[in-house]
């Protein structure tokens, strides 16, 4: 009785429609064999280059009047959120600005700012990000060794909402910490001035800091270099999680004839760069099935998909499986396999 219960289960979570493939990737039917359809696979969103509306409040956490930053350091990390996000090519960036008197909005490029429009002008988004980027500068100090050094942190955090004001994602705030220590004993002062570091020397007859070199927060340029190393690492986990709640799918149009690669006709335009991984499905008779893990080479506007594994482990998948060593993308499966992105490299992605 158990046995039968568990094969019902089974079935009725698998017979699924494309329109709800999202289900999959954290249903145990999904996972068997250890390759899962990616969450949101079979959405309108996956299959088109959505529209992104996205606001960005960028916050000085510091508290201390002497350590605060140069106002437009931090507003460095905006402009590297508008910068990374379009090189994803997953979407069309909308970056509004502005207060209530007048909002704008920047159309964002892979390049640059592709255009600038009024708020009553912008097209209908099918995305909401609300992005807040926090930036802190505290100070340590150790008078016993006559030093002092800066601990820089940033975090970000966001909410995704679809055109209905429904969240999709949202994630605790992903953080990156520069740490300033002073310079080892027997380095010279021209080795230490550079924005990660900040030394100082304690005069004890006046009980006062002498600043001797390093990174200082009123100067601009200093100021913009911390800022923009410091919100690196948290950039990265942001360029993450959206790739992971926006996967692109693609279909799937050709299999090789060593039965070694899949070919798609979507690239480096549409998000796809060296190394991205994507998971083979198939929808066929309103049943889905994940049937092969792949990694992309691709070009600007196609891709070809070298696979690392089948999923033979999934009975059901692996009649699927021989059907395309035997026969490749014959009539019966044509129009019923896609590809879809599972997260991005970011080495490739960021790399400048």
């Amino acid at each position: 009785m158990i046995k039968i219960g568990a094969a019902i289960a089974a079935l009725s979570r698998r017979r699924v429609t494309a329109g709800v493939v999202a289900m999959l990737a954290t249903s145990p039917a999904a996972l068997a064999g250890g390759i899962s359809i990616p969450e949101g696979a079979g959405g309108a969103l996956a299959r088109k280059q959505p529209v992104i509306l996205m606001d960005i409040e960028t916050v000085d956490a510091c508290k201390d009047a002497t350590l605060k930053l140069d106002p437009a350091a931090i507003q460095v990390a905006r402009l590297q959120v508008e910068a990374q996000l379009p090189r994803m090519k997953r979407f069309t960036v909308y970056s509004v600005y502005g207060d209530a008197a007048g909002r704008k909005a920047r159309q964002l490029s892979d390049t640059g700012i592709a255009a600038e429009v009024e708020e009553s002008q912008l097209p209908a988004a099918d995305l909401r990000l609300n992005i807040t980027a926090t930036v802190n500068v505290e100070r340590n100090s150790d008078k016993s060794k006559s030093e002092e050094w800066v601990v820089c942190t940033a975090s970000i955090t966001y909410t995704l909402t679809d055109s209905k004001g429904k969240v999709l994602d949202d994630t605790p705030h992903a953080s990156g910490t520069i740490r300033t220590p002073p310079p080892q004993a027997g380095q010279k002062l021209e080795d230490m001035t550079n924005v990660r570091k900040r030394v100082f020397r304690y005069d004890p007859t006046a009980d006062k800091w002498k600043f001797m070199g390093g990174f200082e927060p009123s100067d601009p340029e200093s100021a913009a270099a911390l800022v923009r190393k410091t919100v690196e690492s948290p950039l990265k986990g942001l360029v993450a999680k959206l790739a992971m709640a926006l996967p692109v799918t693609t279909e799937v149009t050709a299999l090789n004839p060593s039965k070694t690669q899949f070919a798609v006709k979507a690239g480096q335009r549409n998000g796809i760069f060296k190394g991205t991984r994507l998971i083979i499905w198939c929808e066929q008779d309103d049943f889905t099935y994940a049937i092969a893990d792949t990694v992309a080479e691709p070009t600007m506007d196609k891709a070809n998909l070298k696979i690392v594994a089948w999923n033979e482990a999934d009975p059901d998948a692996r009649a699927i499986i021989d059907q395309l060593r035997s026969g490749g993308i014959g009539d019966g499966l044509r129009g019923k396999l896609w590809a879809t992105t599972e997260g991005i490299p970011l080495e490739e992605m960021l790399a400048p």
